[in-house]
């Protein structure tokens, strides 16, 4: 009874350690079994894109794979327009000054920065009473010399009947019949007239008129003020048309000779606000002649007709010193290909589709701009597509599904539902 006692003693908690170990053993053998489905559970939940099916057609097949929308592309004729800035400057800009000496007697309200005057408006007076006083004394000295004159005259006649008196056969000399003295009391007469004529110019002198119609810059004088002949009165700028020098560069130049009109017209925009449709209308006038030595190139002169609007030739008035940028058509480029610059990778790269097979083409442009892209038909192979969805890690060859906008996938012998081209209305305005 003891020996049984003692063998279940030390049996009994070696088997309770067994099954606990046959136990957990068997346990750890079913977690291993789940484990992957439980892995690939959370690698689903994590990448729902993965786990998500395809978009459907209507016939009910998945898109899977690349697949990009897409643009037929067309030949077309494209319109060049020249795109340059320059400034608006006035035509001509005059210091006013005054011809005459004297303190200024009166102003006129117009006489201040930024108002507008007409040709031969009075500005500025200049105080008259010396003037009127120098014309007193020039009429008297006239008058002095005009009898001087005719008493000269009287004379000389009276020395002919002497001499034809006393019975002289010959004929008398300039001296005794006073020429030389008839012909100083002329002289006399002649400057007494000049100087009475100086007189009342100087008279008129005294009124400060506007040279022309224009803007004042500044006025530089006051009431009261004494100025002399080069006394600065101010300043006016002309107003009946602006000027803006514009830059071609010499690939610019070209395709404007090509063209065959060398004095395009010329549309204007500001470019201070350039999100507005505020334009204005200008013509090429002139070029400079010279290229700039170190931008090489060349200043073609804009002229717009009234820019303050003070003949409403414009909606809008423009200002002197305002920047704006300027375009103007060119020659016209025939059957090519017009790109978005949308859908240009780097420079002149473009990813296009042909047989369902990804393309990669480097382009030589006949013409760039920011916004369009222009190459040669023959840049393109037949049968291509322009792909206008991101395809930055597509490879070269890769196969690739056409797809609409709705992502339906298209086939090319149907009618194409991709993006249309741009029409030849819109890239010729």
């Amino acid at each position: 009874m003891n020996l049984f006692f003692q063998i279940s003693a030390r049996t009994i908690p070696a088997l309770i350690v067994a099954g606990c170990g046959y136990f957990g053993w068997t346990h750890w053998q079913n977690k291993e079994v789940e484990k992957p489905k439980k892995a690939a559970t959370s690698k689903n939940h994590s990448n729902p894109k993965r786990s998500r099916p395809g978009k459907k057609s209507s016939t009910g097949s998945k898109v899977r794979g690349l697949k990009t929308e897409f643009m037929e592309l067309e030949k077309k004729n494209y319109q060049i327009l020249l795109h340059t800035q320059g400034i608006v400057k006035a035509p001509q800009a005059t210091s006013l000054t005054a011809q005459v000496s004297g303190r200024i007697t009166q102003l006129n309200e117009q006489f201040a920065s930024g108002a507008f005057v007409t040709k031969g408006e009075t500005l500025a007076s200049i105080d008259t009473a010396d003037f009127e006083t120098a014309i007193v004394t020039s009429k008297a000295s006239l008058a002095r010399a005009t009898a001087d004159l005719a008493q000269e005259q009287a004379r000389g006649q009276q020395a002919l009947r002497n001499w034809k008196d006393i019975g002289f056969k010959e004929e008398p000399n300039d001296l005794v019949l006073r020429i030389p003295q008839l012909r100083e009391a002329e002289a006399n007469v002649r400057s007494a007239e000049a100087s009475l004529e100086r007189a009342n110019r100087n008279l008129t002198r005294c009124d400060i008129l506007a040279p022309f119609s224009g803007v004042i810059r500044n006025r530089s004088i006051g009431l009261g003020t004494v100025v002399g002949g080069s006394t600065k009165l101010g300043e006016i700028l002309a107003t009946d048309y602006a000027e803006v020098r514009l830059p071609l560069t010499a690939d610019q130049i070209d395709k404007l000779t090509e063209s065959g009109n060398i004095k395009p017209q010329v549309t204007f925009n500001s470019a201070l606000q350039k999100d507005t449709n505020k334009t204005w209308i200008g013509q090429i006038v002139r070029s400079e002649g010279e290229m700039d030595l170190s931008s090489r190139e060349l200043f073609l002169i804009a002229r717009i007709e009234d820019p303050f609007c003070l003949k409403k030739t414009h909606a809008t008035p423009l200002s002197f010193n305002q920047p704006v940028l300027a375009s103007m058509p060119a020659s016209v480029i025939k059957d090519v290909y017009v790109i978005d610059r949308e859908y240009v990778q780097g420079l002149s790269d473009v990813v296009t589709v042909r047989n369902n097979r990804v393309a990669r083409l480097k382009l030589t442009p006949l013409w760039e701009d920011a916004n369009f892209l222009i190459v040669s038909a023959d840049s393109i192979p037949n049968g291509a597509v322009l792909a206008t969805s991101p395809l930055d890690y597509a490879v070269e060859g890769a196969k690739i599904t056409l797809i609409d906008e709705h992502g339906e996938p298209v086939e090319r012998s149907k009618e194409p539902k991709g993006k249309k081209a741009l029409n030849t209305a819109q890239l010729e305005n």
